[in-house]
């Protein structure tokens, strides 16, 4: 018999800072319209963190840092911002009406003093060039008080 906690010894996985962008992406990924993610490749060198490969698991948190999903990759690819296609962009789950439209919003969400602070690169630009890591995921457990499209934060 599987522990009730067998996902414990996981990594974590936030996606968004704390707040209302990450109750948004977690609302998303439980109610299943949110199947990738996009991170720098940079942000992992600095923290000298592997980047992620296919059968990683990691549990997502809230704003709380309350577990609420297990996840797992299903693809892991780096490309060049300016690389990245629309099939990847709309499997983000935020609505974006375009390729054009998701690019300005991670250039706009990117660029934020607070996310510039979280990197430690008060300049901090996306270019085109920028490397990401572009990961495609499924949700593999629904952690206990978490529910489908409400994250548990609010």
């Amino acid at each position: 018999m599987k522990s009730l906690e067998w996902w414990r010894h996981l990594p974590t996985g936030e996606h968004g800072l704390p707040g209302p962008l990450r109750d948004a992406l977690v609302d998303a990924i439980l109610a299943g319209r949110r199947t990738s993610c996009t991170g720098l490749v940079s942000d992992y060198a600095d923290h000298r963190i592997r980047l992620p490969e296919p059968g990683d698991r990691e549990v997502v948190v809230d704003s709380d840092d309350r577990p609420v999903a297990v996840t797992e990759n299903l693809t892991v690819e780096v490309r060049r911002f300016a690389d990245i296609g629309w099939a990847h962009a709309q499997r983000e789950g935020m609505g974006a009406e375009s390729l054009e439209q998701w690019r300005e919003r991670e250039r706009a969400c990117w660029e934020t003093d607070e996310v510039r602070a979280a990197l430690r690169r008060p300049g901090f630009v996306l270019t085109d060039d920028t490397e990401m890591v572009c990961i495609t995921f499924e949700v593999v457990a629904v952690l206990a008080g978490a529910e489908p499209g409400v994250s548990p934060a609010r």
